[in-house]
């Protein structure tokens, strides 16, 4: 019997994974992601991460935006997969999540049912938990809702970007993966339905509203969207009205010295009041600039106390 494996992916996240399962042995026969996209100031045309990845290690790729695509589904037959595992993709078909012998695994990095949807690293560390965790479980019509095989938690350090924590998840999410496809293979996966659980958040693509710091919230909440949103697409706010994207932010403690948006100090950073307590500017990308220190953010847009941030 074919034991081959199609994988859809197509995030670094998921190119993370893709490369650990194959260095493992995991018989990878074709990759399913997305054409290159225009990247950059130059917009030069750049490939997923996942096909960096296969194509590196020499496994075929199979590019297409079109997921109810004949050719999509033709290319899928053609290595008579066995099982299909989906990382970091859009919402698969029935009629593509079907094809491989014994269906379509995904690995979701929440604690499933709580953060479904796309982005739940993002909105973990926006909620400000201190544990999230990954799940692993068969796909079916809904949503993030099928059976369970695998789940496993993981802390949230309070200062932890979320590209930092998402090369974390990536790293430990590679050896439980393995595990569950070769019990796959072997006949003997359990699984079980997901809990009903009444108390439960929703992990939403990012929107722009959702991007946007604002001061009357307090130091630990705008602290918590800085790292959710670090350092792309990147939480920002505007000074004299320009936008500053906030790259790294530092809670200094529960004091009130100011307004909120007020900055109270420019010796070493920019320290600004908050609705409750104070921040500090650790790295920011002003408009039009790189990523510069918060001492180089006060010299460069000659901050000086008693400005506000809006």
């Amino acid at each position: 019997m074919n034991k081959s494996i199609v994988y859809f992916g197509a995030s670094e996240f998921s190119a993370r994974i893709l490369e650990g399962l194959i260095a493992s042995g995991v018989p990878v026969r074709l990759v399913i992601t997305y054409p290159d996209k225009p990247k950059g100031r130059g917009r030069r045309l750049s490939p997923m991460p996942t096909k960096v990845v296969a194509r590196r290690l020499k496994v075929p790729v199979f590019e297409e935006t079109n997921l109810h695509s004949e050719r999509l589904k033709n290319a899928i037959r053609q290595v008579e997969p066995y099982l299909g595992v989906v990382i970091g993709f859009r919402i698969l078909p029935e009629d593509i999540f079907t094809i491989p012998d014994k269906g379509t695994i995904n690995l979701h990095p929440s604690i499933l049912p709580d953060l479904r949807g796309p982005a739940p690293l993002r909105w973990a560390i926006l909620y400000g938990y201190r544990r999230s965790g990954i799940t692993i479980f068969f796909i079916n019509r809904d949503v993030d809702t099928g059976e369970i095989i695998y789940q496993s938690e993981i802390t949230i350090d309070p200062d932890e970007t979320h590209s930092e924590l998402e090369q974390r998840v990536a790293a430990v999410s590679i050896e439980p993966m393995k595990e569950t496809i070769e019990k796959i293979f072997e006949g003997n996966c359990l699984s079980f339905p997901q809990p009903d659980i009444a108390n439960i958040e929703p992990a939403p693509k990012i929107k722009k509203s959702d991007r946007i710091i604002n001061w009357n919230e307090g130091a630990e909440d705008i602290h918590n969207r800085v790292r959710a949103l670090s350092e792309r697409p990147g939480a920002f706010s505007t000074f004299n009205r320009k936008r500053v994207v906030i790259i790294k932010s530092v809670v200094l403690d529960t004091r009130t010295e100011g307004r909120p948006g007020e900055v109270v100090s420019t010796e070493d950073i920019p320290i600004v009041q908050t609705g409750k307590g104070l921040i500090g500017i650790l790295f920011a990308r002003p408009e039009s600039r790189q990523t510069v220190s918060g001492g180089e953010l006060v010299n460069g847009l000659r901050i000086k106390v008693g400005d506000s941030f809006m």
